[in-house]
């Protein structure tokens, strides 16, 4: 899919815009109609472009808010917010979706974690059904071992509804390019 044309990436406004400057400067040079026309068109297509950004969610993009709103549900303890975009074939070390839930919800009732940020968010371009992201999180909490940032590559997958949802993590030791997962600790019910 053409993701970039509904992604309002800013190389393509200043493509646009500086197409529109250099037929202004032409217009001003001889003050012909068509170098106007050319202007406007440039600017037509920049709020169209505007347009399909704002009223069209990419994947990537759906998987970057899915991930913001799972962040910003860990302050507020609402592990409904986070389930919902848990996908139901979710697995974590053997570990299925509705007992994973026992244990975030042990979690925030023992207070464990109090924030979780979660920046420098890749998606690749995506294609079929799966997808893995990667991430730099930071959990913060009493019962945080390193306050160091981890390095999370999560499973994201389409489900029949159309909407990606989390399929399963991986965390690594840091944000650098380590391949020593860190075990999941065992979580209260």
């Amino acid at each position: 899919m053409l993701d970039w044309l509904f992604e309002g990436r800013m190389a393509v406004y200043v493509a646009l815009g500086g197409i529109a400057g250099l037929l202004f400067l032409l217009w001003r040079r001889d003050r012909k109609r068509h170098w106007l026309f050319g202007i406007g068109a440039c600017l037509a297509l920049m709020l169209a472009y505007f347009l399909l950004d704002v009223l069209v969610e990419t994947g990537r993009e759906q998987v970057t808010a899915k991930l913001k709103a799972m962040e910003a549900a860990v302050e507020k303890k609402d592990a409904a917010t986070i389930f919902k975009h848990i996908s139901e074939d979710f697995q974590l070390g053997g570990i299925d979706k509705a007992t994973f839930r026992k244990g975030v919800e042990g979690v925030f009732r023992q207070k464990w974690i109090e924030f979780l940020f979660i920046d420098d968010i890749e998606v690749p371009t995506m294609k079929g059904n799966s997808v893995t992201v990667t991430m730099r999180a930071r959990p913060r909490g009493p019962m945080i071992p390193s306050p160091e940032p981890l390095r999370v590559e999560a499973e994201f997958v389409k489900d029949p509804d159309g909407e990606w949802r989390m399929r399963g993590f991986k965390v690594f030791r840091s944000f650098v390019e380590s391949t020593e997962e860190i075990p999941v600790p065992q979580l209260p019910q």
